[in-house]
Formats: structure tokens, sequence, C-alpha cells
């Protein structure tokens, strides 16, 4: 609220991702086994160690892939939080960001996690009942929500997601990035109708 009102906005895009609750992560379940302190060693000494084998920007190598998913194998992995408590973050951030005058709010959400480290079975069916429960409370701000998704199904993952599964390459932020313009294009819009 605070950048808000700082920069007198006119419009707010707000990232929506789902990864917080659907991806799993060894600190997580460092942190709750044994406490935070020990999770920030955890944290950047696995950081430390991707660094050293894995050259920058490349997909990890046989050691480093095999010896951390023995590491999650071992000690289990934990996502950020819940779908219900990310679900009243953003609610609540949307009842925050309502009570400014005179701004739009898009939200626009990240293509669906994919790969190893997916714990959700049924993410797709997690996915949407998140997306619209969102949804629904932009609506009552009328705020807007673009989901990208099927414009990723449409084209080949390859050069649009990293191999982690939930992160974009420059083709995938381009395309987001369109259809983000093309959405704040139709806001504009409809706004000067009414």
């Amino acid at each position: 609220m605070r950048k808000v009102t700082e920069f007198d906005a006119d419009l707010v895009i707000l990232p929506l991702g789902t990864f917080a609750f659907s991806v799993g992560f060894a600190w997580v379940r460092v942190r709750r086994l044994f406490g935070k302190r020990m999770a920030e060693r955890f944290r950047r000494a696995e950081e430390a160690f991707d660094t050293r084998t894995r050259p920058a920007g490349r997909v990890p190598g046989r050691f480093n892939t095999y010896t951390r998913r023995a590491v999650r194998s071992l000690l289990g992995t934990q996502p950020l939080t819940s779908r219900a408590a990310l679900g009243e973050s953003y609610r609540s951030l949307l009842q925050a960001l309502a009570r400014a005058e005179g701004i739009q709010v898009l939200l626009v959400a990240y293509p669906p996690e994919q790969g190893k480290l997916v714990r959700l079975r049924d993410l797709a069916q997690q996915r949407k009942a998140f997306l619209g429960e969102v949804a629904a409370a932009a609506r009552r701000h009328h705020f807007f929500l673009l989901d990208p998704a099927p414009l990723f199904q449409a084209l080949p993952a390859e050069p649009l997601i990293t191999p982690d599964g939930f992160h974009l390459q420059a083709g995938g932020h381009r395309l987001v990035g369109e259809a983000v313009a093309s959405a704040v294009e139709a806001a504009e819009a409809a706004t000067q109708r009414s």
C-alpha cells in the first residue's frame, strides 16, 4: 500500500503463483523439523552446492540432480504454505488494494507448475479451485484476473519454461508480457466505456 500511494498508481499488476502450495522444498521441511536457524543454514548450503555443481543458467548435471534427489528423499519436502493460507493472503491483499481510490488491479497467474518437484497429484484441480476463489475475490472489487495457461498449452513447453518446471524462460516471459499488454488495453477500454 505504501508503494501504491508513493507512485500514485492507476494500475497494479500482481503476480499470482500456485507454487507456494504445489512445490515441495527440502529447506521448508528442515525448518519444520529443526527450526528456522537450521533451515537458513541448510538453504545457504544448498545454494552453494548448486552454484559449485551447475554452470549458471544451465540444466543441472547428474551429480547435482542425484544428490539433490537423495537429500529430498532422505529429509522429505514440504510446500511453503497451504492453498487455504495462500488464498487468504491474496484476499487480504485485494481487500487492502480496494481501499485505494481509483486504481485498477490485474492479477496475472503463472502457468501451472510441472515436473518432479510438484507435490500435488491433482494440481490441475487445485489450481483451478484456487484461481476460481481468487478470481471471485477480485471480481468483488472490480479487479481482473488473467490466466495465460491456455497460451502455454498451445505452444511447446521447451522454450517457455525452465527444466525445473516452474520458472519462465525468455519465451515464456514474452508470452505473458504480451498477454498482460492486451489485458491492460482491454481494462483501459472497459474503464473508458463506464
